[in-house]
């Protein structure tokens, strides 16, 4: 059996955050070298994995890692922006985890 990768994290919790009704999408980022360039796929280095607008309007800035996973410096400091503007910025590590987060200050299923 294959072990689970951080992109199976990303699909679970964009599913588990559709279901709850929350407005939300993946935000894809990285490179592609094309030819001798690359060419990004976010403006912002470090955005969250997953991105929405919460009920009460508040930006939502999900970073999915594994158990193991580490935070990058540029995806702290995404993070910290999120938080310092009034967003809600969590790092999860499993979907049990997001639930929990949310429904500090949500009502959720």
């Amino acid at each position: 059996m294959k072990s689970p990768k951080e992109i199976d994290l990303v699909k679970a919790c964009l599913h588990y955050l559709q279901l709850c009704g929350f407005y939300c999408w993946r935000a894809n980022s990285g490179a592609v070298k094309v030819g001798n360039r690359f060419i990004r796929f976010a403006s912002i280095n470090g955005i969250s994995d997953i991105l929405g607008c919460l009920p009460d309007g508040k930006l939502l800035a999900v970073e999915c890692k594994m158990p193991k996973g580490r935070l990058r410096n540029e995806q702290k400091t995404f993070l910290a922006a999120v938080h310092a503007r009034g967003g809600v910025a969590l790092i999860v590590r499993d979907v049990t985890e997001l639930h929990k987060h949310l429904a500090r200050f949500y009502v959720v299923p």
